[in-house]
This record gives C-alpha cells, structure tokens and sequence, in this order.
C-alpha cells in the first residue's frame, strides 16, 4: 500500500508513492528499519545490560516498538485513502482517542493529525 516510507541502513528514510518509485530504489531499501543491516547495533546498551530479560525477548520488544512506529507513520501518509471506519479505528490504536462517528472525515484527519503533533513546551 502506497505512499509508505522506505528505510535504508546508511541514508535516511524516502517516501515512495508507487511501486515503481520502491523498485527504483533497490532491495538495500526496506520496509522497516529493523530490516536493515545492522539495525540491532543501534541497541547494543540495552542488548548487553545485565536486566534480568533475555537477549530474544529484548530483541522482541525492539521489533514491536519499531513496527508499531513504522505502522504509525505510515498510517499518517494515507489518512486520507482511510475511510471513516478505518480512521476510527486508527485514532483509537495509536493515540487512544475515541472519535465520534458523527465527525465529518476532514475533521477526524485533524484530530489525529494534531494527536501527532509533538507537543511544544512554552
């Protein structure tokens, strides 16, 4: 599904908007960043401290918390393919925001839009 971002173990992330622009790109470009080469060396702290969990359920914990932020992301880039349901839906997964039914779609994009603003101290 397009548009998705595209990760790269040495260039930062593109968005592409079709599979020819993802083919262009070549197979060093991924769908996730854990698929990358050399992703898990970004975690070697957390990997090697002496916590108690094991090495596999750290290395579970990253891929989630990395899909679940990749997932986001690109959820954002197609809010507005979604349809209300999908938007309802959406909100409620990532940001915990309940959204009325009743909104218009235009006004439930703005919700989660402003949801993933980062929050600005003053």
């Amino acid at each position: 599904m397009y548009p998705k971002y595209l990760y790269h173990a040495a260039q930062a992330p593109v968005v592409v908007y079709n599979k020819a622009e993802h083919e262009t790109l070549g197979e060093e470009w991924k769908e996730s960043p854990a698929e990358c080469e050399g992703f898990l060396d970004n975690f070697t702290d957390y990997l090697d401290a002496d916590d108690g969990l094991e090495h596999e359920l750290k290395i579970q914990v990253i891929g989630e918390s990395v899909e679940g932020v990749n997932e986001w992301m690109n959820g954002l880039l197609r809010l507005e393919k979604m349809k209300k349901a999908e938007l309802i839906e959406f909100a409620k997964k990532h940001t915990d925001m309940e959204l009325p039914s009743s909104l218009r779609k235009s006004e439930m994009i703005a919700r989660i839009n402003e949801a993933a603003e980062p929050a600005h101290e003053s």
